[in-house]
């Protein structure tokens, strides 16, 4: 996993989908992990693609994390 990960200051969202078939979420978890304050948000029974395969949960956290919630 990318050392610099640990490095990233500023608010992020990770968004991952609970059945990614490419990138498990288990690695999304990890680098949720290394980056200090993130957000992290697995969508169900979606894959690789969850702005694509789950739009509106997607918007949803997406959105959530611009209002700070």
């Amino acid at each position: 996993m990318a050392s610099g990960l640990s490095n990233i200051s500023i608010p992020a969202l990770v968004i991952a989908g609970g059945q990614d078939r490419i990138v498990p979420t288990a690695n999304s978890v990890e680098v949720a992990g290394l980056i200090k304050g993130s957000k992290l948000v697995i969508i169900p029974e979606t894959g690789h693609l969850p702005n694509e395969e789950s739009p509106l949960e997607f918007s949803e956290a997406v959105v959530s994390f611009i209002e700070g919630e």
